[in-house]
């Protein structure tokens, strides 16, 4: 049973703070070249980060199948199995960057998802391995991704109306709600 194997697509993934975006394969030729759909809430699906998937040998993919001979012995029969994979992220160092449960996480066919936690920017880095269906697990990769700070606008509300009498002192905050941003 030989190891799996794969690669990503960039060791680094760099998105702002606050952000949304699914695209589709192939993207990754930076966030400004990628087609998204930012009406998603914090939420982030990059289909293609993980290429070049391979469960070991052409056997283990299911690409070529083994003789009657071989699939009776105990010692190649194994190896004649098609076998499937499964992505094993692990945070090196702090997850707050990320809704709890929803941290980065590859799918079977190299889909990364995961959604940004409100108001949160700094850098996650993380290991990743493929396990296939008979317990062996590939080299570990890494990637390390980076939400970035975001100038919020300053902001504020105003009351519709403001009623001050002739003679009096004025002392009512006008905007009691004012936010100068982030």
């Amino acid at each position: 049973n030989k190891k799996p194997a794969f690669s990503v697509a960039a060791e680094l993934v760099q998105v702002p703070e606050n952000s949304g975006c699914v695209s589709a394969h192939p993207f990754w030729n930076g966030l400004s070249e990628a087609t998204c759909n930012r009406n998603e809430s914090n939420r982030h699906v990059r289909e293609g980060f993980v290429t070049g998937i391979t469960m070991g040998d052409p056997f283990e993919n299911g690409a070529a199948k083994c003789s009657a001979a071989e699939l009776s012995s105990a010692v190649t029969a194994t190896r004649c199995e098609a076998q499937t994979g499964t992505f094993v992220v692990a945070v090196v160092g702090s997850t707050d960057l990320f809704v709890p449960g929803k941290e980065p996480n590859i799918a079977s066919d190299g889909t990364l998802s995961f959604i940004l936690a409100q108001n949160k920017f700094g850098s996650a880095s993380f290991s990743v391995t493929l396990q296939d269906s008979s317990g062996v697990s590939s080299d570990a990769r890494s990637f390390t991704l980076r939400v970035t700070n975001v100038n919020h606008a300053p902001s504020f509300h105003m009351p519709q109306r403001i009623v001050g009498y002739e003679g009096t002192a004025f002392n009512s905050r006008v905007c009691p709600e004012a936010s100068p941003g982030a």
